[in-house]
């Protein structure tokens, strides 16, 4: 039955957050939640709350200041994935507490390509990770070698470069087949065929507006219905 009343109640941690921007909040399998702050990651037990300070398995601090997702791991157990604002992206293993940062390096074709990241990965079933970046680029990490891939649709006529391009939007897989993902983009709606590595556009039948990026706020896959949902800034809900 839904409740048609609500009350909100004051967290204890409210002072020790006081002042704070909270950008996600996840409950992790183990009961613990974990809050992505403009101070970084914190670990909250339901009674008191703790700042996770990250460091590499050699000791050396992870200085991340604004953590803006963070999804736990479908693959390996104990790990978070989190998205930072201009830090790349961090595994923190909640057990060992040891975490592996992903920074960009200009000058290393190998690494992480971007500097802002849209808030959310997709996790392939043996563990490697797509995300996508300001860059106009799609980003593949390939554990077994340990490396960076990147993917870029063509620029559309009249677009310079990739900085005019800005961001691949929010990335999600289809619901019907496991090959394809969708993102969106201030062009339209791109597919991108995993296998031949080849981008498809759908542009977008009317203006919708997406802040400084894009066009689109916000993608959802219904496997059910097998309908994509786009949430714009100016346009409603559309499938």
């Amino acid at each position: 039955m839904l409740r048609d009343s609500f009350r909100f109640v004051t967290s204890p941690v409210h002072e020790d957050l006081q002042g704070e921007r909270i950008h996600d909040i996840l409950k992790s399998k183990d009961g613990f939640w974990w809050i992505g702050s403009t101070r970084g990651l914190e670990k909250f037990d339901g009674t008191s709350l703790e700042k996770v300070n990250l460091k590499t398995k050699d000791g050396r601090p992870i200085n991340v200041f604004i953590i803006t997702h963070i999804m736990e791991s479908e693959v390996y157990e104990d790990v978070l994935l989190m998205i930072t604002q201009m830090s790349g992206i961090v595994e923190y293993n909640r057990k060992t507490g040891i975490a592996v940062h992903h920074m960009m390096n200009l000058h290393d074709s190998t690494t992480i390509q971007g500097g802002t990241f849209y808030k959310n990965i997709v996790e392939e079933k043996n563990g490697d990770f797509w995300v996508t970046s300001n860059t106009f680029a799609l980003n593949f990490f390939d554990r077994n070698k340990n490396r960076f891939f990147h993917f870029r649709p063509t620029l559309p006529q009249k677009i310079p470069n990739i900085a005019i391009a800005g961001l691949l939007g929010q990335l999600v897989q289809c619901p019907v087949n496991p090959d394809f993902l969708w993102m969106n983009s201030r062009f339209g709606l791109y597919r991108f065929d995993k296998q031949s590595t080849k981008f498809t556009l759908f542009p977008y039948n009317t203006t919708i507006e997406y802040g400084n990026f894009g066009k689109v706020l916000a993608l959802l896959a219904d496997e059910k219905e097998q309908i994509l949902w786009v949430g714009s800034l100016s346009e409603g809900l559309k499938p």
